[in-house]
């Protein structure tokens, strides 16, 4: 028997995670930070820090935000003393002696770079701290129970930078590719995502995930970016763990819950499967270009590729192969993708989750493999607060539409004095 919590978006909050049983599971910003990723983040950084880590106090928090809401456009001068303001509580990494429990973690877009580069090569250890990426995945062994297996990507999906590597390796060929130490990060500071050669090389670790009980954690909503829940499905996902934008509920289901038809869920897949061979079309002579006759490049590439030219395309005659060789696509594995769909209509279940804590209340999802069977053991979440429809006042029934219009009316104008400030809550991303 053995407890999984699941969490997202903990921010550096590493001192309040380890209670109850079992594992942890976390996505989201796993808070990569110490007082160097402060004093080199530009203002826009800063403001997503601000807004969204519970490890500040509020106190500070609103201090910064009266700042701010003064100075839209803070010198640098103001900039540097709402960051002296924050510093202490960045320290945490330099004394942390490790967790007690096993926590495994991918990373997400708002980690720092340079802090894992460090776990991803081994120059920092943290004891009991697993980082999952595209070539980390885990084994968990029990005693008289299948074996589980949390595997997954890191990092953002945005369609556009597949073929990037962003400015974390400058110095490097396309993509950053000169072996697989320097594919281990892509992306920019403040902004890492996922590229395509660390889908290729995900998949070759990853494919064969048939007899242990599968968790694929990654940071978009699955169900919302289908490169992603196509990588699950063709590495036989049982569950799959991501991160919501900042919902109060967390949401649980198979794509049935969701979608009136499987036709619907194919339809999916057939529109991305299009979209991506479209950009493909207009990048690929110089794709080719770059890769300079580097086999070793090109297979990679190559492998990435085809796990997307397998998509079926529907209701178009027009298939773009999607291939840095001369072969035609002919979607020989329609009968055997068909066949992935509808197990995986029904049978791959989805969690994703809210941030972890909200205004000092934990919100997490505990699940319970005993016996063979993974059941959801209990739900914690913030939830929403109804407060403002409590109304003492002795108004007619008649007057109740014009007192939703005003409740309603207050409420819009204070989102309106929010904007521009770092209030924690509001989204920067």
């Amino acid at each position: 028997m053995i407890d999984i919590k699941l969490l997202a978006d903990i921010q550096g909050n590493w001192s309040e995670i380890e209670y109850g049983e079992g594992i942890i599971i976390h996505s989201g910003n796993f808070g990569f930070w110490d007082v160097e990723t402060i004093l080199n983040c530009d203002f826009n950084y800063l403001k997503q820090l601000i807004s969204f880590s519970t490890i500040i106090p509020s106190n500070i928090v609103d201090e910064i935000n009266e700042v701010i809401l003064i100075n839209q456009i803070p010198s640098q001068e103001v900039i540097q003393s709402m960051k002296n303001k924050i510093l202490p509580y960045f320290e945490y990494l330099d004394n942390f002696k490790g967790f007690e429990k096993p926590v495994y973690t991918i990373f997400g877009p708002m980690d720092d770079p340079r802090i894992i580069r460090k776990i991803q090569t081994g120059q920092l250890v943290i004891p009991n701290l697993f980082l999952i990426d595209h070539l980390h995945n885990y084994i968990i062994t029990q005693p008289n129970e299948p074996d589980i297996k949390i595997y997954g990507i890191s990092g953002k999906f945005k369609f556009i930078k597949l073929f990037n590597n962003g400015d974390i390796n400058e110095e490097n060929d396309i993509m950053g590719y000169e072996g697989r130490y320097d594919n281990l990060i892509s992306g920019e500071f403040g902004e890492l995502w996922i590229n395509l050669l660390q889908i290729s090389e995900f998949y070759q670790s990853n494919y064969h995930n048939k007899s242990t009980i599968n968790f694929f954690v990654c940071y978009n909503s699955i169900m919302k970016t289908p490169i992603l829940e196509y990588l699950a499905m063709i590495t036989n996902a049982n569950f799959t763990v991501s991160s919501s934008l900042h919902f109060k509920f967390p949401i649980i289901g198979n794509e049935m819950s969701f979608l009136n038809s499987i036709e619907n869920f194919k339809l999916k897949f057939s529109k991305f499967r299009i979209k991506f061979g479209e950009f493909f079309k207009i990048i690929q002579k110089d794709l080719i270009s770059y890769c300079n006759n580097d086999e070793d490049l090109i297979n990679n590439l190559e492998i990435g590729l085809e796990i997307f030219d397998k998509i079926p395309i529907i209701n178009s005659n027009k298939i773009i192969s999607l291939s840095l060789k001369d072969k035609i696509s002919t979607n020989e594995s329609i009968s055997k993708i068909n066949e992935l769909y509808f197990e995986n209509f029904y049978n791959l279940w989805h969690f994703n989750l809210c941030d972890f804590k909200i205004n000092n209340e934990f919100n997490f999802l505990t699940l319970n493999l005993a016996d063979g069977k993974v059941n959801l053991k209990n739900c914690n979440s913030f939830g929403f607060d109804f407060n403002f429809k409590i109304d003492n006042d002795t108004d007619d029934d008649d007057d109740f539409e014009m007192k939703e219009f005003k409740n309603r009316s207050r409420r819009g104008r204070g989102r309106g004095r929010g904007r521009g400030r770092a209030v924690r809550g509001r989204g920067f991303r």
